[in-house]
């Protein structure tokens, strides 16, 4: 195969448009560049034969989709975190209420005697917890 005369173009495209050839690219494991000249192959080197056509509004379509669904995943995950997050406060913000009116209503002994039977109870069911973990294993 001869080397092709190839001829150099500069061109502008908005910031959008360039940060979607860039993250295409990217996720075709290909430069930028030579993203683009398979695109503007495909395109003028099918005229004679809409198939390419065809197989490039495909690939779009389907790269369209596969990047909606990453960004779904995305949010899923970060909805989950957020959600975990939130319980993990609620359950601090509890512990501290109930402990504040312990402390106000109960001697220090009782309060401390309270906390070492919780704290007692929180290894077991953790040491449980791990035991499922172990015996699924």
């Amino acid at each position: 195969m001869g080397e092709e005369h190839k001829r150099t173009y500069t061109i502008r495209i908005p910031e959008q448009v360039a940060a979607f050839i860039e993250e295409s690219a990217r996720t075709h494991g290909i430069a930028p560049t030579t993203f683009i000249q398979s695109i503007i192959n495909r395109k003028f080197k099918s005229r004679d034969n809409g198939e390419h056509e065809t197989e490039i509004a495909t690939g779009t379509a389907l790269a369209g989709k596969l990047d909606t669904l990453r960004k779904r995943v995305e949010l899923s995950e970060r909805s989950s975190r957020d959600r975990f997050d939130q319980l993990r406060y609620e359950v601090v913000k509890t512990r501290a209420t109930i402990l504040h009116s312990l402390d106000q209503t109960l001697s220090a002994t009782v309060v401390n005697q309270i906390i070492e039977a919780s704290d007692q109870t929180a290894r077991e069911y953790i040491a449980g917890i791990d035991g499922d973990t172990e015996n699924r294993s």
